[in-house]
C-alpha cells in the first residue's frame, strides 16, 4: 500500500459462546466473527496517516465493516518506522452464513496513505483474496 507494509498475519474464523457478562450484554449469548491481525510499518521517511480500521472485507457476498468496540486501535499516524500491531473484528450475525460455510475471504483495504504535512494522498487502495 504505497509507503505502508501491510503484513497480514492472520485472519480467523472464531465462534463460541460469551463468558464475560458485560460483554454479553453487547454481543449476546453466542458469537461469530473473523478476526483480521497484521502488522503496518512506514517504510518511508514521510509523516503518514493511515486508516487500518476502514479496511473491508467480504465473505459469501456480504461485505463487513470492522467493530469499533472490538478493533484494537487501528488508525492513526505512523511518523516513524516502528511496526504497530493491529487487529480488526468483523460481527458475523444471523444474516450471515454459518463458519462451516465460509470459506473464502476479500480483504478490500480501501483507503491510502496521506501525507500529514502536504494531505496529499500516497499508494491506492488494494484488494487481497483468501480461503479457509
Amino acid at each position: 500500500m504505497g509507503p505502508i507494509n501491510i503484513q497480514i498475519e492472520k485472519v480467523s474464523l472464531v465462534s463460541g459462546e460469551v463468558t464475560e457478562p458485560s460483554i454479553a450484554g453487547i454481543a449476546g449469548d453466542k458469537v461469530r466473527f473473523v478476526q483480521l491481525d497484521a502488522m503496518l510499518q512506514n517504510t518511508s521517511e514521510l509523516p503518514l496517516q493511515f486508516f487500518f480500521a476502514s479496511t473491508m472485507v467480504e465473505i459469501n457476498g456480504h461485505q463487513l465493516s470492522a467493530h469499533d468496540m472490538f478493533s484494537g486501535r487501528t488508525d492513526g499516524n505512523y511518523t516513524s518506522t516502528t511496526p504497530k500491531n493491529a487487529t480488526l473484528v468483523y460481527m458475523l450475525n444471523e444474516t450471515h452464513p454459518g463458519i462451516e460455510q465460509i470459506r473464502n475471504v476479500t480483504i478490500d483495504i480501501t483507503s491510502p496513505a496521506r501525507n500529514i504535512e502536504t494531505e496529499e494522498t500516497i499508494g491506492k487502495g488494494k484488494s487481497i483474496n483468501g480461503s479457509f
